[in-house]
């Protein structure tokens, strides 16, 4: 299996970094208003070679992000696109996770201590500064404890607890008193072995994190005898609201008893369709046929799948196409027997 620091690492410019990183993840790139790539769960902004080992690139680069959070939490016809918790920012060498809350002060920031019309690849100096600062005087008052050390503009991770950096900001107690510090990041350093494995696995943590809900409505609709009780009660969608009890949804997607073999056969293929659909969903550009709600259109489904595939149809698609022939074939006849076609006139062929 390829590692991800294998596909990075011959890039040669930021937009490479980008394609390679997407591709590892099996992401389709979506781009939003200048975001370098945009998921429910995470915020990307992807570079090409920025040593994050110094805490004024690490600061930059947040400043930048900053404009885009601001962007979607206060930008108009966003409303759509929630701001992701999780800003993940990645080179060809190093990465690091940072919480998007512990940086509202910053992108929700009232007066006009910020430039916000500035280009935010060229951001605010005075937000820099106040990033950078942050992390510096946090970084002082850690040292004490072991957890983190500076010397200059640098700052390095020495302690291993630290390495998942995406939770509440910790509580640390210095001369005695209780202090609420921002976490800094910690820089995930990709051409090491262990430390590119816990960076591949929490991202693939944060992406899945927001098909959850997806998921137990596969397993709902797999058929599962515990439905009752895999928390779909009271979930809400993507974009949508979620039917407040299971059978609501049962009595969308269950069979009515009286149904010819050839519809039950149209059911169950439609079925197998929509879990491999959920099934793939980390992978399914879901965003670009704008799939926001538990009961996702075949048109949106079909032709998101076959994006993931590059144009080839989904594999349970050809079978559903087969099921549904044979149910037109048996209901078209019926049709005459209503009275108000001319039996002798073929209408279908």
């Amino acid at each position: 299996m390829k590692h991800l620091y294998e596909s990075l690492r011959p890039c040669a410019k930021e937009e490479e970094v980008k394609a390679e990183f997407c591709k590892f993840f099996k992401m389709k790139i979506f781009a939003l208003r200048g975001i370098d790539h945009y998921t429910e769960h995470v915020l990307f902004e992807f570079k090409y070679d920025r040593n994050f080992k110094n805490a004024e690139n690490v600061a930059r680069v947040l400043a930048q992000t900053m404009y885009y959070a601001r962007l979607l939490k206060f930008g108009a016809g966003l409303t759509r696109y929630p701001l992701p918790p999780v800003i993940c920012v990645v080179d060809k060498n190093e990465a690091f996770f940072a919480e998007t809350k512990a940086y509202a002060k910053f992108y929700a920031a009232k007066g006009d201590r910020y430039d916000w019309d500035r280009a935010p690849s060229t951001p605010c100096p005075k937000l820099v500064g106040d990033i950078l600062a942050a992390f510096l005087k946090q970084a002082d008052l850690l040292t004490p404890n072991g957890v983190r050390d500076t010397g200059g503009s640098q700052f390095t991770a020495t302690a291993a607890s630290d390495a998942t950096s995406c939770v509440p900001p910790a509580v640390s107690r210095v001369s005695g008193e209780q202090i609420r510090l921002l976490k800094i990041p910690y820089i995930y350093d990709l051409s090491n072995p262990a430390e590119e494995e816990q960076f591949v696995k929490l991202c693939h943590e944060h992406l899945t994190h927001q098909t959850s809900f997806l998921e137990l409505l596969a397993k709902w609709l797999a058929g599962r005898e515990d439905s009752s009780s895999t928390g779909l009660t009271g979930l809400t969608g993507l974009s949508g609201s979620m039917p407040p009890d299971p059978q609501n949804l049962a009595n969308h997607v269950n069979p009515v008893q009286k149904l010819s073999s050839e519809a039950r056969a149209v059911l169950d293929a439609a079925r197998r369709l929509y879990r491999e659909f959920y099934a793939n969903i980390t992978h399914t550009p879901w965003m670009d046929w704008k799939i926001e709600t538990w009961d996702v259109g075949y048109y949106q489904l079909r032709n998101a799948m076959k994006d993931l595939r590059d144009s080839a149809p989904p594999r349970e698609e050809n079978s559903l196409r087969e099921k549904h022939d044979a149910l037109r074939a048996k209901l078209l006849p019926q049709i005459y027997s209503l009275g108000f076609l001319n039996p002798d006139v073929e209408y279908f062929r």
